[in-house]
């Protein structure tokens, strides 16, 4: 059987794509792309400059920024500077969504994530890469109910070491959420022809084996 060189997934926060697109990409041999945390570094780049969330800094900011993902995205760097273990800071997760909607950093974003894509053999997952960045890609739209991605966020940042309530964790996914769709650049959504699970009573196996099963086609490209 054979699998399209570029796939696309996209879903919102804590559906399971990270984890889910990291063990597609090990099973095809491909690489895997984290573009969430392109905005990431942005942010990380912003607060470290006390940057104000208005819209001209913001999209000069991201314009200017050399991100770089190795390791399959286990490691970014910011011009040249590791910024890995800041990713997932609270301060970060705060004010992420609010960084992302800005049209000019999505922009300048698209652009990178694009390059990266180019040559095929990658699975890229993130909130717009069906609709906007991979309009071409073959595409899954991974979602979930509320409760399990909280419980499963809350968890993440557990095991990180940054031990929060899971009511807080809630909460934060419901703002995250509705930023995300309301946006008025690239919101989250699923494109129309993308291939839909919810993860929410599945593992990873099984999720990873629905995918595979979904996007397999019967001649290469």
């Amino acid at each position: 059987m054979h699998y399209p060189s570029v796939i696309a997934m996209d879903g919102p926060v804590a559906s399971g794509k990270t984890t889910v697109g990291r063990a597609l990409a090990e099973r095809l041999g491909y690489r895997f792309v984290d573009t969430g945390v392109f905005y990431r570094a942005v942010t990380i780049a912003a607060l470290d400059r006390a940057l104000s969330l208005d819209d001209d800094s913001l999209s000069e900011l991201a314009e200017r920024l050399q991100i770089e993902l190795l390791d399959g995205s286990d490691r970014v760097l910011i011009d040249g500077s590791d910024v890995t273990s800041r990713l997932r800071a609270h301060d970060v997760d705060a004010t992420v969504s609010s960084v992302a909607k800005v049209p000019g950093v999505r922009r300048a974003m698209v652009v990178q994530q694009r390059d990266t894509a180019k040559g095929g053999g990658v699975v890229m997952v993130g909130r717009d890469i069906g609709t906007i960045v991979l309009p071409d890609a073959v595409k899954v739209y991974l979602d979930a109910p509320l409760e399990e991605r909280a419980r499963r966020r809350h968890a993440e940042l557990t095991g990180a070491g940054n031990a929060r309530s899971e009511a807080d964790v809630r909460a934060d996914l419901e703002l995250r959420d509705r930023t995300d769709i309301q946006r008025e650049d690239s919101p989250l959504r699923s494109a129309d022809d993308a291939y839909v699970i919810d993860t929410g009573s599945l593992d990873l196996e099984e999720v990873v084996e629905r995918v595979l099963t979904l996007i397999a086609v019967e001649q290469p490209e």
